[in-house]
């Protein structure tokens, strides 16, 4: 007589459970990089058009106060900030026209660090940027900016 061999299927379950840990990795990481950092800060009320969202790539510039610039998050000074813009601009295929600039600007700040900020821009051949704002409705929006003689 024959012995009866039970012969059952297994599966080793290693390389798909590294694989799935491996993609929980890669988009908790990712979705990490696509949120910009902002600070509080108080919007201007001024009339412009609704963002639904910022685009990839954008370079967000808070101004929180008379010397404090922030971006994503970390404060630095201008000239810190003039440095990261001219990375940008070496970056970018299409130079300072291919920059995607939205400036935060609290309402409680004078002009002079916008007009600072505005003038190093035109400096650097900068000729667009948009200026985050709060229409009297509440909603966010944005207000475009060019470059000129400022």
């Amino acid at each position: 007589m024959r012995a009866h061999q039970s012969h059952t299927a297994e599966f080793d379950m290693t390389p798909m459970v590294d694989v799935v840990l491996l993609l929980m990795i890669f988009f908790l990481y990712t979705s990490q990089l696509t949120q910009e950092q902002r600070s509080p800060i108080d919007l201007p009320e001024q009339p412009g058009s609704a963002e639904s969202k910022d685009r990839p790539g954008i370079v967000i510039v808070d101004i929180a106060s008379e010397t404090e610039f922030f971006v994503q998050g970390g404060a630095v000074s201008l000239s810190e900030l003039f440095a990261r813009i001219d990375e940008e601009i070496a970056r970018s295929p299409d130079g300072p026209g291919g920059l995607d600039l939205l400036i935060r600007p609290d309402r409680g700040t004078s002009a002079l660090p916008m007009n600072d900020l505005v003038r190093g821009l035109s400096e650097r051949g900068v000729t667009r940027w948009r200026v985050a704002t709060t229409p009297s409705g509440g909603v966010g929006g944005t207000a475009s900016g060019t470059g000129g003689g400022v």
